[in-house]
């Protein structure tokens, strides 16, 4: 029976951690749909509250029939619903992708402000075979290829519990219901690269199929075995500080596989950005090579700064790519995505969280102490010095309290280095 299958599948994923709320992204697709009765049903057995939110991507006429619909189910099922809407913007290039991310960031910034930390969505087994082609295709490595049905975005938990079951089952269980969806059109069009992919593997036979599903069992079996190596290279090779730039031993980096290499590079250059998301492989395997090979290398990448200084390479955040909008002091507040604030009560109206401009420098330079940021740095403690957060009122710097700078201002800020990305390897940070 499919509700015993998925109710013991879904048990093992959540392991002892069993929030007392879930959200659950359903677009009215039949695999979300599915995955909305399957948890439902779970969840009134175990007394857990559902909330239901679905997103409008506002690039089909159909999105806001289907988004009531949604409604219609989450309010027939007694769950709370929550329609969240994206804008493509101008910009009509990579809009699959660009729409995952904004549909994520909605999603989660959503479960922030309703004190939830899990996400269920809909992933099943085909979309598994799916993404596993396409990051083929793009030759991605061992870890790049493999499959999790869990991991982190922007904090937030998100679970993929359908990821065995084949979209024919989904189907088959959603129509025994009685239960309609709807078939998204695009997913028909030759346009987009999954699409053309989605046909090609229905053409395949089933000794093509069963050799594929072997082929993605050894890679992740692989994976398991590399990302137990690649926690450990992570602890010994990578410093991040609490001024928000990370140092990695290249000697030590050097006698790792490329596959750990290339893992290693993106997971710190996500978190020193302040991004949600990983850089393209595309654009770190040169910068990897050139690593390898023992290349001098000064440049930007993934809004960071990469630089090899002795046998270190350091990497920083670009600070032309900081935000010029300044942020209202607030407890809690996050700057750049990844510095949070911590503030003491009696703070003042009027202060401000900003970056350091160049004039504002020019004004203070003879006041700061950078010896110690200096030495940390291997001497690029100027650069480093504007990508951090400072305080404000009107135009005057009050605080940098990073390197203890106080002018006339009593109260004492602690700031903590905490990015929005979070993975299952964060905590050797």
């Amino acid at each position: 029976m499919i509700q015993s299958h998925f109710n013991n599948l879904f048990t093992k994923l959540l392991a002892k951690d069993r929030p007392q709320k879930i959200a659950v992204a359903v677009s009215g697709g039949v695999d979300s749909v599915a995955l909305l009765h399957l948890v439902s049903i779970w969840a009134r057995d175990v007394s857990v509250q559902i909330v239901v939110l679905s997103v409008n991507h506002n690039l089909r006429t159909e999105s806001k029939d289907e988004i009531c619909y949604v409604q219609e189910l989450a309010r027939g099922l007694q769950h709370e619903f929550y329609s969240l809407s994206w804008d493509c913007g101008e910009r009509k290039v990579a809009v699959q992708e660009r729409a995952r991310e904004g549909r994520y960031s909605l999603m989660s910034a959503k479960c922030h402000e309703l004190g939830i930390d899990t996400l269920l969505t809909g992933h099943h087994f085909d979309d598994v075979i799916e993404t596993y082609l396409m990051r083929k295709q793009k030759k991605s490595g061992i870890l790049g290829l493999s499959h999790s049905d869990s991991f982190f975005y922007d904090n937030i938990r998100v679970l993929r519990p359908l990821g065995s079951f084949e979209k024919r089952q989904l189907i088959a269980y959603v129509h025994n219901l009685g239960v309609k969806w709807f078939e998204d059109q695009s997913n028909s069009s030759d346009a987009y690269e999954r699409n053309r992919l989605r046909k090609k593997i229905g053409e395949f036979s089933v000794e093509e199929k069963t050799q594929l599903i072997s082929e993605i069992k050894q890679v992740n079996n692989k994976a398991k075995t590399l990302g137990e190596r690649f926690i450990v290279a992570m602890a010994e090779s990578v410093k991040i500080n609490n001024y928000g730039f990370a140092v990695i031993d290249l000697l030590k980096l050097r006698v790792e596989s490329e596959d750990i290499v290339v893992q290693i590079l993106n997971y710190v250059l996500t978190i020193i950005s302040g991004k949600n998301y990983l850089p393209r492989f595309r654009n770190v395997q040169p910068i990897m090579q050139k690593l390898l090979s023992i290349d001098k290398i000064n440049c930007s990448l993934h809004n960071c700064i990469l630089k090899v200084v002795n046998s270190n390479l350091l990497i920083f955040k670009e600070k032309s790519t900081i935000s010029k909008i300044a942020l209202t002091l607030k407890d809690g507040q996050c700057f750049d995505n990844k510095f949070q604030l911590i503030l003491p009560s009696e703070i003042e109206r009027g202060y401000y969280c900003d970056r350091l401009s160049f004039n504002d420098y020019l004004k203070i330079k003879n006041d700061l102490d950078l010896q110690k940021l200096a030495k940390i740095s291997d001497n690029n403690h100027k650069e480093i010095l504007f990508t951090l957060p400072i305080i404000k009122n009107l135009e005057k710097i009050v605080a940098i309290p990073h390197i203890s700078y106080y002018d006339d201002f009593k109260p004492k800020i602690k700031i903590i280095f905490r990015p929005n990305f979070i993975s299952r390897f964060t905590h050797f940070l």
